[in-house]
């Protein structure tokens, strides 16, 4: 099964998306604001707060499993023939494009819950 450069292109995007994600939630974020929550408890209060410079490491680590999850589709035929992954190699590759997808997602709806109790506990 060959690789598509529109797969590519697709993959390329989907590593870059949790960026842009950041960026646009950077410009939602008013000037003067100085602390965005970072982390919460398990009753879902923020226990963390800190500069919005610091939420960079969560795209980051979104975009560094995407670069996995690129690598495993685009070579998910050797990984097959290897017996690295079980099933289908389309199969393989439909799940792989899926959870990169929905770590773009997932980015983006903490990136927004985070901003949004940003501006509440502004008032």
């Amino acid at each position: 099964m060959k690789t598509r450069p529109m797969e590519i292109v697709a993959w390329l995007l989907l590593i870059v998306a949790p960026l842009v994600v950041y960026a646009v939630g950077m410009r939602m974020i008013p000037e003067g604001v100085t602390e965005v929550p970072l982390h919460w408890n398990g009753a879902g209060q923020v226990d963390r707060w800190g500069a919005p410079s610091e939420m960079l490491f969560l795209p980051l680590v979104f975009m560094g499993a995407n670069v996995l999850l690129a690598l495993v589709y685009l070579f998910a035929e050797k990984l097959s023939q290897m017996g690295l992954l079980n099933g289908t190699v389309k199969g393989g590759r439909t799940l792989m494009l899926f959870i990169g997808v929905f770590d773009v997602v997932l980015c983006a709806g903490i990136m927004a819950f985070a901003i949004r109790q940003a501006l509440e506990a502004l008032g």
